[in-house]
C-alpha cells in the first residue's frame, strides 16, 4: 500500500505544465478550448479502452499488471519526448516584449491545420497518458 504514495502524489504535476506553458501558451484562446474538451474526450475514451485489458479475465491479474505497466511507461515516455521537441521550439508564456509568445510564428489556431495538428494531437495524448496514470 506505501509503494502507491509516490504515485499518488505525482498523479496530478504535470497538469501544471500541460494547461500552462503548453496548452496557454502556444495556442489562441478558442483552441485552448477545443483542445481542453479534447484533452478530457481522450481521457474518458483511454480510460474506457484500458478497462478492457484491466477486466480480461484470460490474463492473470500478474499479466494484466504487467501489461498495464509496459504500456503506460513507454506511451508516457512518448508522450514526455515528443513534449521536449515542442519545448525546444519555446521557452513559455508571454514575453517582456509584449508579444503572447515566442513560439516560432505566434500562436496556434486550429484553423491553421498544418501548424495546429501536431500539438494538438500531442495534447489530446496527453489525456491518454493521464487516463492510464489514474487507472
Amino acid at each position: 500500500m506505501l509503494l502507491l504514495v509516490p504515485m499518488s502524489v505525482v498523479s496530478n504535476f504535470f497538469y501544471t505544465y500541460q494547461y500552462g506553458p503548453y496548452n496557454g501558451s502556444l495556442f489562441t484562446v478558442r483552441t485552448r478550448g477545443l483542445n481542453s474538451m479534447l484533452y478530457w474526450a481522450s481521457q474518458m475514451a483511454a480510460a474506457y479502452a484500458i478497462s478492457y485489458l484491466h477486466d480480461y479475465r484470460s490474463l492473470s491479474r500478474r499479466r494484466r499488471g504487467i501489461y498495464s505497466l509496459t504500456l503506460l511507461t513507454v506511451l508516457a515516455n512518448v508522450m514526455w519526448a515528443c513534449t521536449l521537441i515542442i519545448q525546444t521550439k519555446y521557452t513559455h508564456g508571454p514575453l517582456a516584449s509584449g508579444e503572447s509568445t515566442d513560439y516560432p510564428n505566434g500562436l496556434i489556431d486550429f484553423t491553421e491545420s498544418r501548424r495546429a495538428a501536431g500539438p494538438m494531437i500531442l495534447y489530446c495524448f496527453m489525456g491518454v497518458v493521464d487516463a492510464l496514470w489514474q487507472s
